[in-house]
């Protein structure tokens, strides 16, 4: 995402606390601002050409959501989930992603199967993917864990 679209794109909200909370959520999720960065209030305001209030006031929101972590006399850094928040996270997910796929249109049911079954045998051997996580296609090597328990659910 480029300071153009950024900007392009911020004319469409009446909120701007809201708009900028968006920018770096969807920067986040998609692994521009990966956890642990510590997000500078002075470069963020003027790539976003926003008061650094407004970037506090979207810090506040995100952090509410445990997107970004607040250290005092520290800053603001994207939150890295521990291993409890991302079994939390997957059982979650274990939960609503079913659902979801049924009410796709085009589910391709034999290619799940295959997914789920090369992951449970991944499991199962203590290897998993580094990156990306398991819901994005991708063509990188199977590495072992650091530690195979953290592969099981």
């Amino acid at each position: 995402m480029n300071l153009g679209d950024i900007i392009a794109d911020r004319a469409d909200h009446a909120n701007t606390t809201v708009w900028v909370a968006d920018v770096l959520r969807r920067r986040i999720a998609a692994g521009e601002l990966p956890p642990g960065t510590k997000l500078s209030e002075q470069q963020l305001a003027a790539s976003m050409q926003v008061s650094r209030n407004t970037l506090r006031e979207a810090f506040t929101m995100l952090s509410l959501e445990s997107v970004v972590t607040r250290f005092p006399n520290r800053g603001v850094f994207v939150a890295a989930p521990d291993a409890a928040a991302v079994r939390e996270i997957y059982r979650v997910r274990r939960m609503l992603e079913p659902a979801a796929v049924l009410w796709g249109p085009d589910l391709d049911v034999e290619r799940l199967d295959a997914v789920v079954a090369g992951a449970r045998d991944a499991r199962d051997r203590g290897m998993c993917r580094k990156w990306p996580p398991p819901t994005r296609p991708s063509t990188r090597p199977w590495s072992p864990c650091p530690a195979a328990s953290s592969c099981s659910s």
